[in-house]
């Protein structure tokens, strides 16, 4: 029975499980290792990849310690469920709201684009 709700709410239950271990962390100290994790979503995905396929040979070779080596692999399983979910840190655009600002701007540009086609009238 219980093998058949695991199948069924497979992903709900990990998300479930990651929720406990995490959940109880303050907001102030969540969301900027929240941010941290997510900007290293693939390097510490790998890393964790690899160290779930040494402890499951460890695991493996030592049955008698198998609970430990289960315990481990759970943990980092919601680490990755909790790197998957992490929010990437985009950069912010800042947008000038002086009409005067928006205007040198455009002076700008054209003055780049008036020089590339002088620059290339005198290439032909």
């Amino acid at each position: 029975m219980l093998r058949l709700i695991y199948k069924m709410f497979k992903t709900r239950i990990w998300e479930l499980v990651a929720e406990d271990m995490f959940g109880n962390i303050p907001k102030d100290v969540s969301e900027p290792s929240l941010e941290f994790l997510g900007n290293g979503k693939e390097t510490l995905d790998r890393f964790f990849a690899i160290n779930a396929y040494q402890l499951q040979r460890s695991a493996i070779n030592n049955p008698k310690q198998s609970d430990i080596y289960t315990g481990m692999l759970i943990y980092i399983k919601s680490l990755m469920i909790t790197i998957k979910r992490a929010p990437v840190a985009r950069e912010k655009i800042v947008v000038k709201k002086s009409p005067e600002d928006s205007i040198s701007m455009l002076d700008r540009v054209n003055s780049f684009i008036n020089k590339a086609k002088s620059l290339n009238k005198k290439e032909e």
